[in-house]
């Protein structure tokens, strides 16, 4: 099982004033209790501890007040970890889910009293919900005012664009629509913004 970097040991203080409300857009946290949440099987990696303590220093070290949280792949669908991280601070941050199709409008009610503000797509590594579930889950997050996230290969963008234009929420690509072959990042987002 292919490894990936640790944290960094030491994080330097921005070099510039940063504004109020300074966010830090996307973001894992990872338990270093593997017994309490337990990995994927069928994950494409296998991270080392990145935990609460460890990402709230940063945004404290960095000079950012808020953070956006998002279900790492290697938890699959269980996102006990990041919503127990997301309640014990609702005034720091907020995350995005990783849900299956059959999530009923109690538990996606629930995740939004805990600060989830939208639900990823994940189609690069195992463990995440795929293309095939997002109109059905866009329709029952649109009440909510949430987003899509979509972590995908950028070279699919042209085929899936009409289907992400009917969507009925918003929509980011994150990790900046990675693209592989052709070395290049963007940053697309579409439909209208929402807080």
């Amino acid at each position: 099982m292919q490894l990936c970097l640790a944290p960094l040991q030491e994080i330097a203080p921005a070099g510039f004033e940063l504004p109020a409300n300074a966010c830090d857009t996307h973001a894992h946290v990872v338990s270093d209790d593997t017994n309490a949440y337990p990995f994927v099987a069928n994950r494409s990696y296998t991270p080392p501890g990145a935990p609460e303590s460890r990402y709230l220093s940063m945004l404290e070290h960095t000079g950012m007040q808020r953070g956006v949280l998002i279900q790492i792949s290697v938890y699959g669908d269980d996102n006990r970890y990041m919503l127990e991280v997301l309640k014990r601070h609702p005034d720091t941050l907020r995350g995005i889910a990783v849900v299956r199709e059959d999530i009923t409008h109690a538990q996606l009610q629930q995740m939004h009293e805990a600060g989830v503000r939208g639900l990823r797509i994940n189609v690069l590594f195992g463990g995440g919900t795929g293309f095939e579930a997002m109109e059905n889950l866009a329709r029952k997050i649109a009440e909510f005012g949430w987003h899509m996230q979509f972590l995908m290969d950028a070279r699919q963008l042209p085929e899936l664009l009409p289907r992400l234009k009917q969507l009925p929420v918003p929509g980011v690509i994150d990790h900046m629509a990675i693209c592989p072959s052709l070395k290049v990042s963007i940053i697309p987002v579409f439909g209208p913004c929402r807080n």
